[in-house]
């Protein structure tokens, strides 16, 4: 479902689905989940009023990563959230 769902999260991740319930009023929850092995997810908490995109990134295994382009009244920022399991080795 990609980032068209960051209003609803919809997911079968129990910590996404607590995450897109918790935020406040007025902000939206843009997430990736993990595609391999247990557990896990990254997401991103913002302004639901500000416009975002997934930016397409490389498939690393040891790592989570989400990024994604906001556009501000100010112009587009880009975050990334990069999170490494102590369990995993890098790859």
């Amino acid at each position: 479902m990609g980032i068209a769902r960051v209003n609803l999260v919809v997911n079968l991740n129990p910590c996404l689905e607590k995450l897109a319930l918790s935020v406040s009023p007025g902000y939206a929850v843009a997430d990736a989940s993990r595609t391999t092995g247990r557990g896990g997810s990254v997401a991103i908490v913002y302004r639901q009023h500000l416009k975002c995109s997934m930016l397409p990134m490389l498939e690393c295994r040891s790592l989570e990563v989400i990024c994604v382009r906001l556009v501000t009244s100010s112009g587009p920022v880009v975050i990334m959230n990069i999170y490494r399991p102590g369990s995993e080795k890098p790859s």
